[in-house]
């Protein structure tokens, strides 16, 4: 209706300020986005839309299949084969589940997920332009970078695994942006954007998990952009398009022939992993895979429960030393780590939260549906090497996301109050 105005209490627009916040904290300070969340579930808490609405909002498939997640590692804990106070423990590390199904709820058929995607624009620039300038020599900003470690020159609030999948993120996002941009100038930029970007993720940060995951992004972004070129319509968009595909291809290109690209070290950290026994990033998460299948023959329906991975990696490492002696809760790899902890029954409960969002991201609006779908990639392929659901930025990022941009475009079935 023309004219009409959504009514909001003020505990519901303070929640859903609050988780904006939030969300744009996420690549600079935890510390931050713990306060901005904490504030967020004391205003939903107190926002009457939430009390009157939340059949709905938890009735959806994405919150469903979250608390479905929940309670089976909430079960977990009576049967862990680790202490129960360390098995509590470990299971906070997951209460940031919770956020998804009251973000749902705050956002409902508001209009905020392009105020979320442009804040969480800048705020990703931002840390990208810090990064370059520490790696270009320029500042020493962030509680990350060390003058006195080459690795971490480019590190400025997250280490180079967290900091590659943000600006793979950017990478993506940029893009996106570019593409809808009205003016010639406003689409350079951004496209500029998008190169740095891939330039940080490739040369910078050397994080594999960022360079595998931004590569497969570039080769999707190339096809398809190829696919749209056509130079007898517009051809000046179409040569502008050209060179900014052969720029991409060539930083790509260029970067796996960087000298010092830890991609090429992986090779040589397999064969001292088989051959020495030798404890190096790529040799460890193989040793940790490897008994990881084994433990989920032993148990393949339930599991060892939460924290129940630490406990039984002492069994097969004992009189072990170097890769085959290292004990973890961790297995870095999130698929694995839900299929030791939860077994099968919570692997597969894990799969089906995402394919839950892979679907009600499909529903949503161009913009939306392209930021969360790209998030959800490189999220899922991240988690084969990370369990980046129980880290707390990757794991905010994939919270943050989910719930805003879904929530904004659930409309509730109720009746909405409207002043005239």
């Amino acid at each position: 209706m023309p004219g009409t105005k959504l009514s909001v209490s003020y505990p519901l627009a303070a929640a859903q300020s609050f988780a904006l916040i939030a969300l744009w904290c996420v690549p600079i300070s935890t510390a931050l986005t713990n306060i901005a969340l904490g504030l967020f579930a004391i205003a939903v808490l107190l926002a009457p839309e939430l009390w009157r609405n939340w059949r709905n909002a938890f009735s959806h498939p994405v919150s469903i299949a979250t608390f479905a997640l929940i309670f089976a590692l909430i079960i977990s804990v009576l049967y862990s084969a680790a202490p129960f106070d360390e098995s509590i423990k470990w299971l906070m590390k997951y209460r940031k589940l919770l956020f998804i199904p009251l973000l749902i709820a705050a956002f409902q058929d508001r209009p905020l997920a392009n105020v979320a995607r442009l804040g969480l624009c800048i705020s990703l620039s931002f840390v990208l332009l810090l990064s370059t300038s520490n790696y270009l020599g320029l500042t020493a900003i962030g509680p990350l970078y060390n003058a006195n470690d080459p690795i971490t020159y480019a590190w400025v609030f997250k280490n180079h695994i967290t900091a590659g999948l943000f600006s793979a993120l950017l990478f993506s996002l940029a893009l996106d942006i570019a593409e809808t941009a009205s003016s010639a100038r406003a689409k350079g930029f951004y496209y500029l954007l998008s190169l740095l970007a891939l330039v940080n993720v490739l040369v910078m940060l050397q994080g594999r998990t960022g360079q595998v995951v931004i590569i497969m992004l570039a080769i999707y972004q190339i096809v398809r952009k190829l696919r749209l070129l056509n130079f007898r319509h517009d051809r000046r968009r179409a040569a502008a398009q050209a060179v900014f595909l052969a720029l991409l291809i060539a930083a790509a290109s260029a970067s796996l022939y960087f000298k010092s690209a830890r991609l090429a070290d992986t090779g040589s950290e397999i064969s001292a992993y088989q051959q020495l026994n030798q404890p190096n990033a790529t040799g460890l998460r193989l040793e940790w895979y490897r008994k990881s299948l084994e433990l989920v023959t032993q148990r393949p329906f339930f599991g060892y429960g939460a924290m129940g991975v630490h406990e039984a990696f002492k069994q097969l490492t004992d009189g072990y030393s170097g890769a085959r002696g290292a004990v973890t809760a961790n297995p870095h790899n999130q698929y694995l780590l839900f299929a030791v902890e939860l077994g099968l029954v919570g692997l597969g409960l894990f799969m089906y939260l995402l394919v839950q969002i892979a679907r009600a991201a499909a529903r949503l609006p161009m913009q939306s549906r392209q930021l969360l779908s790209n998030w959800l990639f490189i999220f899922t392929m991240g988690c084969l090497v990370n369990s980046l659901l129980l880290d707390i930025s990757e794991g905010y990022m994939f919270v943050l996301l989910t719930g805003i941009l879904i929530g904004c475009a659930h409309r509730p079935n109720t009746r909405t109050i409207i002043n005239l």
